[in-house]
């Protein structure tokens, strides 16, 4: 969406009395136009209320032209349910590990797949986003949307998985992570990130795809 209409978008839901008109404004103006995720986290930011979130996002979501960012969207949800309902709409598996698997054993198996680490800018955002989050469990609803759309260097899982407290929550998010690695040769470097011998077993475990080590 052009810069100058989006503006006038966002200024006119600043106006009073247009509460009970935003939604039908936002489905009207957008009609034929794609939004970055920051763009629609700006316009879904604008509704009053929770309930009316879900529905613009569901029509927002097929105009998104980075989803390579669609964790940025994930923020604004801060309730459990609607949470899984936002990620059900944004196209996430219900088993993501499977789903990422999946994408894995696809990729290895066509030698002329390109496959690049996720930008740097889109990258920055993510690692801020983390950051920003009080609990782990909204951390890992972050990863989860990034991974699904984007692929890491070792090096990048490191950063990712420091923005847990707890090894527990850096065992979680490896888990979710170790699919979308493209350099495993550096899988080394994500072992330094716990300090227990029992979790850099467990990490390993989890990197060598042997589930059964962990119990």
């Amino acid at each position: 969406m052009e810069p100058f209409s989006f503006s006038e978008l966002l200024n006119t839901l600043d106006k009073p009395g247009s509460s009970k008109h935003k939604k039908s404004l936002i489905q009207s103006t957008t009609a034929n136009d794609t939004l970055t995720c920051f763009q629609i986290t700006q316009v879904i930011e604008k509704l009053n209320f929770s309930k009316d979130k879900l529905p613009i996002l569901e029509h927002l979501f097929p105009k998104v032209s980075d989803q390579e960012n669609l964790f940025q969207i994930m923020e604004l949800f801060d309730f459990g349910p609607d949470q899984k309902k936002a990620k059900t709409l944004l196209g996430q598996p219900k088993d993501i590990e499977t789903a990422l698997k999946s994408k894995s054993v696809a990729s290895s198996q066509n030698a002329n797949l390109q496959q690049d680490a996720m930008k740097n800018s889109s990258f920055s955002a993510l690692l801020d986003a983390l950051g920003e989050q009080k609990f782990p469990k909204d951390q890992l609803y972050l990863v989860e949307v990034a991974v699904f759309r984007n692929t890491f260097t070792s090096t990048q899982v490191v950063q990712l998985l420091e923005k847990f407290n707890f090894p527990r929550y850096k065992l979680k998010a490896l888990k979710i992570l170790r699919y979308q690695i493209i350099d495993p040769e550096n899988h080394f470097l994500l072992l330094k990130v716990f300090k227990h011998g029992l979790n850099k077993k467990r990490a390993s475990a989890l990197l060598n795809d042997e589930e059964n080590e962990l119990q």
